[in-house]
């Protein structure tokens, strides 16, 4: 019998890989801004605002300007598979 991975851990490995493809090349390549996030996610970017204020989102702020952790938020993500997150 063979171990199957189920559909959504497969999928968020994808995005993981995708991530880390996207941060190649890139001077913070741990971090994106929130253009970057919704652009890399394809999602709006008040939505990206939003998820910024829910509770243990990995997002920082330097002066005016917030920063999504990358590899937070893969933490994040996976202690959130199969859970909705309200904004």
């Amino acid at each position: 019998m063979q171990n199957r991975m189920p559909p959504n851990r497969l999928r968020m490995l994808e995005t993981m890989e995708d991530i880390r493809q996207n941060c190649k090349g890139r001077i913070y390549a741990n971090m994106f801004t929130v253009k970057e996030f919704a652009e890399t996610f394809k999602i709006g970017i008040n939505t990206v605002y939003k998820l910024c204020k829910t509770k243990d989102f990995p997002v920082i702020q330097i002066g005016g300007k917030k920063y999504i952790l990358a590899n937070d938020f893969n933490e994040w993500v996976m202690r959130n598979v199969g859970k909705v997150i309200e904004l």
